[in-house]
């Protein structure tokens, strides 16, 4: 136990850390000595950031589910959890025995896939918006009432097209529409 890969600690029915493997040591970066005898029950302990779970196990004798928790240093760290039970003859419980698997990389890959498809769906929301506002404009300008001076306009540029003024004309034209 003392060298699994995974998180391992005993707690009393109490709620009283009796024990913790290197893993959760290492994962936590606290000591034996700063872990060993703190009550899971009480809000602000470094091994259970939740201690409304507690209740949870107490009353449903088992749990699983996602723990998190800050180290020593002050990383987020996750955990994916199992809680079960020791009994003694008298089949009283007496201890409650938590494994957990360190999910910390998978969590934050999660998140970060997360935002970039929030990410991708704004951005596709914009972009319908844009083709949207576009369509409208094409809508009221096709619609309007073309005015002689709009006639003339377009009567010009045509005729900057056909004899030849072509590719200046057309910068020119870009430019106008651009300004306006």
């Amino acid at each position: 136990i003392e060298h699994s890969p995974n998180v391992v600690f005993f707690i009393d029915e109490k709620g009283i850390i009796e024990y913790v493997n290197l893993k959760f040591l290492q994962l936590s970066g606290y000591t034996h000595e700063e872990i060993l005898g703190i009550n899971v029950t009480k809000a602000g302990n470094p091994v259970m950031a939740e201690p409304e779970i507690w209740n949870d196990i107490v009353k449903k004798k088992r749990w699983s589910g996602e723990l998190y928790n800050v180290s020593k240093s002050g990383k987020l760290y996750y955990l994916r959890g199992f809680v079960s039970t020791i009994k003694n003859e008298s089949n009283d419980i007496t201890h409650y025995i938590v494994t957990a698997e360190d999910i910390t990389d998978q969590k934050r890959d999660r998140m970060a896939v997360d935002q970039a498809k929030a990410a991708i769906e704004k951005s596709s929301l914009d972009q319908s918006a844009i083709e949207i506002d576009w369509r409208e404009w094409k809508e009221k300008i096709m619609s309007r009432n073309v005015s002689r001076t709009d006639k003339s306009l377009f009567k010009n540029i045509y005729i900057s097209f056909t004899q030849g003024a072509g590719f200046g004309a057309l910068l020119s034209l870009l430019e106008i529409v651009a300004s306006s």
